[in-house]
């Protein structure tokens, strides 16, 4: 009997384990997509929104854009059933793991909301200009937070991918996997972000008015200021 259980358990996690993988890299299609242009600011912000207006025919493409909330919201399902099984992380790559996916799970379904409810209630699409508004209008919140959330989706994709493909059957490169390797992409990627917001924040380019555009118009008309 007791076999008989632990047997089902293992099918039970075997389980999770595979639509984690398989969510998490659907989804991540997108993560990559969201972050290459993020990363595009630094250049200046006309081509962070070139490449924006190309990629949103992807991921919000009628069929697309459903697919990749399913994803998401599996993923997050899956990874709330698994953290509640109480298997503790051992190594710091772990740990920053788990910290990674909890900080997005806390922001992620906002932030969606925030950027994507404005262009499907009024056509408004926040671009560059809605990043420099928000910098600018509370700029204490918005620096450390766009940092933050960027840092969080680069490595828990880039540990994530590992992860799913490993458990997929499909191996890893040794040296991206392990030591110096695995942790050039967060280093590089989190330099590329602060880049970015330095530069739709005006400080290594010149930038429009952050209040004078439709999105900074939609958002003060909400609050009412």
């Amino acid at each position: 009997m007791a076999e008989a259980v632990a047997h089902g358990e293992r099918g039970r996690v075997r389980l999770l384990t595979q639509v984690q993988a398989v969510s998490g890299l659907t989804f991540l299609t997108f993560v990559a997509l969201h972050l290459f242009n993020t990363f595009l600011a630094a250049a200046s912000p006309e081509t962070y929104d070139a490449f924006q207006s190309l990629a949103r025919t992807y991921y919000q493409h009628a069929v697309i854009e459903p697919v990749l909330m399913l994803a998401l919201i599996v993923h997050a399902t899956v990874g709330v059933i698994r953290l509640r099984d109480g298997r503790r992380p051992t190594t710091w790559r772990q740990r920053l793991h788990r910290y990674s996916g909890v900080f997005l799970l806390v922001f992620v379904f906002g932030h969606i909301a925030a950027v994507r409810g404005p262009s499907l209630l009024a056509g408004v699409y926040p671009g560059s200009q809605g990043v420099s508004f928000s910098l600018a209008f509370a700029p204490a919140w918005f620096y450390p937070y766009y940092f933050l959330i960027g840092l969080a989706g680069l490595y828990h994709g880039w540990r994530g991918a590992a992860l799913a493909l490993e458990r997929l059957g499909v191996s890893w490169p040794y040296p991206l996997s392990d030591g110096i390797g695995f942790w050039l992409v967060p280093a590089v990627g989190g330099c590329l972000i602060v880049a970015a917001l330095l530069g739709l924040g005006g400080w290594l380019y010149p930038i429009m008015d952050p209040f004078d555009n439709d999105f900074a118009r939609l958002y003060l008309s909400i609050i009412g200021d």
